[in-house]
């Protein structure tokens, strides 16, 4: 791919384009200049998915960008979200599909790379992949803090439900107690650690 930096005024609105019959990745030099490094490297790898896969899919190329960005460096993850975050405005129709696209990429890479049971638990509770494009990106990250609510109600009351069928008359019994009280406390801890990633 051959880079070319251009002040053109087709390009004023943009950091980057690709033409994809020629592989040509044009740069807007002032816009360009304003991103963090992280940002310039996901622009560029997502322009680069455009054409290596000769498609003008965006969520298509956000995946080809965060699959070569994804552990590279500290915070890839949430760094790769932030570009869709902060390059995006909130007016553009595709922010809202294309952040959930890369978000539950972002999980999958968490559980698959660390096995982090938040991670699992959130690709769980959002389900089938559904369509976003019209949807509010704020709106969308509230019902998602609220199904994990939820979640977290549900678990609770299951392991309350458990902890009252539990007789205290033995040692084995109190172990159980023990264990399912600890369970419950971290179930607590991780909501409020997922809260916080997720604001």
């Amino acid at each position: 791919m051959t880079t070319r930096y251009t002040t053109d005024p087709w390009i004023s609105s943009t950091p980057a384009a690709v033409d994809r019959s020629t592989g040509i990745l044009y740069i807007n030099p002032r816009l360009f200049s304003q991103l963090t490094p992280f940002q310039k490297k996901f622009v560029k790898l997502h322009e680069e998915g455009h054409w290596r896969l000769n498609t003008d899919s965006e969520t298509r190329a956000d995946a080809y960008a965060f699959r070569r960005l994804a552990g590279t460096e500290l915070r890839s993850l949430k760094q790769a979200m932030d570009c869709i975050d902060t390059l995006l405005s909130d007016n553009n129709p595709t922010k809202a599909r294309r952040y959930r696209a890369l978000y539950r990429l972002a999980l999958a890479y968490d559980w698959q790379h660390t096995s982090n049971p938040r991670a699992a638990a959130e690709l769980a509770a959002l389900g089938p992949q559904t369509a976003t494009s019209g949807q509010n990106l704020s709106m969308w990250k509230s019902q998602s803090t609220q199904q994990q609510a939820q979640i977290l109600q549900n678990n609770t009351e299951n392991l309350s439900a458990m902890l009252d069928s539990f007789s205290m008359s033995n040692s084995l019994q109190m172990d159980k107690m023990q264990t399912l009280l600890t369970a419950l406390i971290a179930l607590v801890a991780l909501w409020f650690v997922y809260k916080n990633f997720i604001s």
